[in-house]
């Protein structure tokens, strides 16, 4: 596991993206954490999910740090749900990037979309930092595609499941 920081300060989602992956995020606990500090530092944020039951202890690192993961696919269902909420809002925050992508991509503007789908992408995802398997970074993708191209209220999107030969979008 990495030490690296998100590339956006944002969010802690490079963390996030690592516990959907699978694998674990050393964190200090705070035990005895009280109401009135909940939301003093989003540190406390760990002690609260893991306190919570929705990250579990998968062994411990030094002094009061613990390796933490998602104890199961129903809570890593919900993990999935809240970031692809979060990316929906930050999707629809930038309505002016959002026309731009789609009509660069409808002009054939290849250098335009790759600028402005990394710029989603920079919003949403750490790509530099993630250790993240190659195949699973192409469905996270081929679904990042997906949503950007459906807010076009015009445009039908069909996308398929991989079928061995990769991912498609029709539009």
């Amino acid at each position: 596991m990495g030490n690296g920081e998100s590339l956006y300060p944002a969010a802690k989602v490079w963390k996030v993206e690592l516990l959907v992956a699978g694998e674990c995020v050393e964190k200090t606990i705070r035990q005895e954490l009280t109401y009135n500090e909940l939301d003093s530092s989003i540190e406390n944020l760990w002690s609260v999910l893991f306190m919570t039951g929705y990250l579990t202890q998968q062994g411990k690192a030094e002094g009061r740090r613990l390796r933490l993961v998602i104890p199961n696919q129903e809570i890593h269902g919900l993990f999935v749900s809240q970031i692809q909420e979060w990316f929906r809002e930050t999707v629809r925050q930038d309505r002016a990037g959002l026309t731009g992508f789609c009509e660069a991509l409808k002009e054939g503007n290849a250098k335009e979309v790759e600028r402005r789908f990394n710029t989603y992408l920079s919003k949403t995802i750490s790509i530099c930092g993630s250790f993240v398997r190659k195949a699973k970074k192409e469905n996270d993708y081929h679904g990042i595609l997906t949503g950007l191209l459906s807010s076009k209220e015009t445009w039908i999107v069909r996308s398929n499941a991989e079928s061995g030969e990769g991912y498609r979008i029709s539009l």
